[in-house]
Parts: structure tokens; C-alpha cells; sequence
């Protein structure tokens, strides 16, 4: 009976750990975007990461673009990309997951289309379907975390 026990308690940490390391993880969810909005100057710099669907693309400044993404459930949210855009990676209906950070609209172009007063500003997106990254260069070391399975912290923290 002991070794049993030993057994079934190996495998459930084997299983957390094997949780615990899964690349690209979420912490932002269509309950967090309720909470986000409710008081969006508290999550202003937050370090966020979510899956989505590209619903609206739009051409923002230079090579960067300005998505509606839909979370799961029927939210919608507003991302304005700073990585670099590539048309394998972000196109209409693509399954993606983002890593970013909350922020307050500040951009004319963004403000004309975003009407909530906040965004994310995606450092990474991964395309789900082709496991294609693209990302800020600035931002390679916390991509580099988020893809060994960590949430990366805040640049400021």
C-alpha cells in the first residue's frame, strides 16, 4: 500500500511539472479584461499574455499593425503590435497567443478605431496553427522566458 501511494505522489509532480513548463503560458482571460477595464490605469504597464483569434486587421504606423482580438467567449480586445509583422504569422482568423503590456490609448489612429481608452502593446505574438513566433527585438529575452514557460516580468519591475 505505501508504494502506491509513493507511485500515484511521483506521477502528480511529474504532471505539475510537466504543467508547469508548458511554453508561452496565459495569465489574462476575458475575467481579467473585465477586471482590467473596470480600473484600467491600475493594470497600466502590466505584463499580460492571452490566447486569442485576430478578428480586424488594421495598418497602424510603419510595419506595425492594430488588431481586434477575440478571447475566448465573446470579449473583445484591442492590440496594437509592436513586433515585427509577418504575414504567416498575423493574418485575419489566426489563433494566436500574445505577450504584452496594458496600456492607456495615446495614438490618434488608435483612438480613432479603440473607443475602450486601453490596449495591449504585443512585444510577441505566436501563431498557434504554424508555431511561428515573431517578436520586438528588444523584447527577445522575455520571449525567451514566456517560451521555456514562465511569465517574464515587467520591463519597470
Amino acid at each position: 500500500m505505501p508504494r502506491i501511494f509513493l507511485l500515484i505522489l511521483i506521477c502528480l509532480n511529474l504532471q505539475l511539472n510537466a504543467q508547469a513548463l508548458k511554453p508561452y503560458p496565459s495569465n489574462f482571460n476575458p475575467d481579467s479584461l473585465k477586471l482590467a477595464a473596470a480600473a484600467p490605469r491600475k493594470w497600466q504597464g502590466k505584463i499580460v499574455a492571452f490566447e486569442a483569434v485576430i478578428n480586424e486587421k488594421y495598418r497602424a504606423q510603419g510595419e506595425h499593425r492594430y488588431l481586434l482580438m477575440g478571447l475566448p467567449g465573446t470579449a473583445n480586445i484591442w492590440v496594437g503590435t509592436i513586433a515585427k509583422d509577418d504575414p504567416k504569422i498575423i493574418y485575419e482568423g489566426a489563433h494566436v497567443k500574445v505577450l504584452g503590456y496594458f496600456d492607456l490609448v495615446d495614438d490618434k489612429m488608435a483612438a480613432e478605431l479603440n473607443k475602450t481608452g486601453y490596449h495591449i502593446l504585443a512585444i510577441a505574438i505566436v501563431n498557434l496553427d504554424t508555431k511561428q513566433v515573431t517578436s520586438h527585438e528588444e523584447a527577445k529575452k522575455q520571449v525567451e522566458i514566456w517560451e521555456k514557460g514562465t511569465m517574464p516580468k515587467a520591463q519597470a519591475e
